[in-house]
Protein backbone atom coordinates (compact mmCIF):
# COMPACT_ATOMS: atom_id res chain seq x y z
CA UNK A 1 0.00 0.00 0.00
CA UNK A 2 1.24 3.38 -0.92
CA UNK A 3 0.41 6.60 0.00
CA UNK A 4 0.21 9.26 -2.58
CA UNK A 5 -1.59 12.68 -2.97
CA UNK A 6 -0.83 16.17 -1.81
CA UNK A 7 -1.75 15.35 1.95
CA UNK A 8 1.11 13.06 1.81
CA UNK A 9 3.47 15.52 0.14
CA UNK A 10 2.83 18.39 2.78
CA UNK A 11 3.58 16.11 5.40
CA UNK A 12 6.92 15.23 3.86
CA UNK A 13 7.93 18.34 3.72
CA UNK A 14 7.02 19.82 6.93
CA UNK A 15 8.53 16.66 8.09
CA UNK A 16 11.62 17.15 6.60
CA UNK A 17 11.37 21.13 8.25
CA UNK A 18 10.53 19.52 11.81
CA UNK A 19 13.96 16.92 10.76
CA UNK A 20 16.21 19.70 9.73
CA UNK A 21 15.10 22.29 13.02
CA UNK A 22 16.07 19.08 15.71
CA UNK A 23 19.59 18.11 14.08
CA UNK A 24 20.94 22.21 13.91
CA UNK A 25 19.00 24.20 16.81
CA UNK A 26 18.29 21.06 18.75
CA UNK A 27 21.87 20.55 18.54
CA UNK A 28 23.08 23.44 19.21
CA UNK A 29 20.76 24.47 22.11
CA UNK A 30 21.83 21.10 24.31
CA UNK A 31 25.21 22.70 23.26
CA UNK A 32 24.91 25.98 24.58
CA UNK A 33 22.70 25.06 27.92
CA UNK A 34 25.41 22.29 29.00
CA UNK A 35 24.78 22.59 32.52
CA UNK A 36 28.17 20.98 33.16
CA UNK A 37 30.03 23.54 32.26
CA UNK A 38 30.37 26.62 34.17
CA UNK A 39 30.38 29.97 32.36
CA UNK A 40 31.83 32.03 34.75
CA UNK A 41 34.82 30.68 33.99
CA UNK A 42 35.25 30.69 30.02
CA UNK A 43 36.71 33.75 28.72
CA UNK A 44 35.23 35.65 26.02
CA UNK A 45 36.74 33.73 23.36
CA UNK A 46 34.97 30.51 24.47
CA UNK A 47 31.41 32.32 25.31
CA UNK A 48 31.59 34.07 22.56
CA UNK A 49 32.40 30.69 20.35
CA UNK A 50 28.83 29.14 22.12
CA UNK A 51 26.78 32.07 22.56
CA UNK A 52 27.24 33.21 18.76
CA UNK A 53 29.26 31.11 16.97
CA UNK A 54 27.65 27.95 17.62
CA UNK A 55 23.62 29.32 16.84
CA UNK A 56 24.56 31.11 13.88
CA UNK A 57 26.15 27.91 12.30
CA UNK A 58 22.83 26.44 13.12
CA UNK A 59 20.60 28.73 12.05
CA UNK A 60 22.53 28.54 8.36
CA UNK A 61 22.95 24.49 8.66
CA UNK A 62 18.79 24.59 9.51
CA UNK A 63 18.05 26.45 6.01
CA UNK A 64 20.29 24.59 4.07
CA UNK A 65 19.19 21.44 5.23
CA UNK A 66 15.79 22.17 4.83
CA UNK A 67 16.29 22.36 1.26
CA UNK A 68 17.92 19.12 1.26
CA UNK A 69 15.58 17.21 3.42
CA UNK A 70 12.65 18.88 0.99
CA UNK A 71 11.87 16.84 -1.75
CA UNK A 72 10.17 19.77 -4.11
CA UNK A 73 9.63 23.32 -4.02
CA UNK A 74 12.86 24.07 -1.72
CA UNK A 75 12.69 27.75 -2.43
CA UNK A 76 8.99 28.08 -0.63
CA UNK A 77 10.24 25.60 2.18
CA UNK A 78 13.77 28.06 2.36
CA UNK A 79 11.78 31.27 2.66
CA UNK A 80 9.36 29.60 5.33
CA UNK A 81 12.13 28.89 7.54
CA UNK A 82 14.00 31.76 6.75
CA UNK A 83 10.52 33.77 7.95
CA UNK A 84 10.31 31.36 11.34
CA UNK A 85 13.89 31.77 12.15
CA UNK A 86 13.98 35.59 11.12
CA UNK A 87 10.69 35.83 14.00
CA UNK A 88 12.62 33.59 16.10
CA UNK A 89 16.00 35.77 16.05
CA UNK A 90 13.33 39.26 16.86
CA UNK A 91 11.56 37.71 19.70
CA UNK A 92 14.93 36.70 21.39
CA UNK A 93 16.42 40.56 20.56
CA UNK A 94 12.49 41.73 21.75
CA UNK A 95 13.26 39.52 25.33
CA UNK A 96 16.57 40.74 25.90
CA UNK A 97 15.76 44.58 25.10
CA UNK A 98 12.75 44.13 27.13
CA UNK A 99 14.81 42.37 29.92
CA UNK A 100 17.54 45.33 30.21
CA UNK A 101 15.54 48.53 28.63
CA UNK A 102 18.20 48.01 25.53
CA UNK A 103 20.22 46.08 24.06
CA UNK A 104 23.88 45.70 24.94
CA UNK A 105 26.72 45.26 22.62
CA UNK A 106 26.87 40.97 23.30
CA UNK A 107 23.29 41.20 21.85
CA UNK A 108 23.55 43.06 18.85
CA UNK A 109 26.76 41.10 17.57
CA UNK A 110 24.86 37.76 18.44
CA UNK A 111 21.63 38.86 16.39
CA UNK A 112 23.51 40.32 13.78
CA UNK A 113 25.74 37.31 13.26
CA UNK A 114 22.27 35.44 13.38
CA UNK A 115 20.79 37.21 10.60
CA UNK A 116 23.80 36.88 8.56
CA UNK A 117 24.38 33.02 9.18
CA UNK A 118 20.20 33.23 7.50
CA UNK A 119 21.82 34.76 4.57
CA UNK A 120 24.36 32.41 3.91
CA UNK A 121 22.29 29.30 4.65
CA UNK A 122 19.94 31.19 1.89
CA UNK A 123 22.81 31.77 -0.50
CA UNK A 124 24.19 27.71 -0.28
CA UNK A 125 20.84 26.29 -0.77
CA UNK A 126 20.05 28.57 -3.46
CA UNK A 127 23.25 27.58 -5.33
CA UNK A 128 22.95 24.02 -4.47
CA UNK A 129 19.70 23.45 -5.57
CA UNK A 130 18.66 26.34 -8.20
CA UNK A 131 18.97 23.98 -11.25
CA UNK A 132 17.08 21.35 -9.16
CA UNK A 133 13.80 21.68 -7.64
CA UNK A 134 14.20 24.62 -6.50
CA UNK A 135 10.92 25.86 -7.51
CA UNK A 136 9.15 23.44 -8.40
Amino acid sequence: MTFKGPCINIFKWLLAIVVAGFLTLGAAGMIMHDKSIDFSKEDGSVFYGRSVLIPAIAFCLFLFLTSVFVPFKKRNAVIFVLILSFVFVMLGARQHFLDDGYLANKYIIRYTSFLVALATGYMFSYYKYRNNKWTS
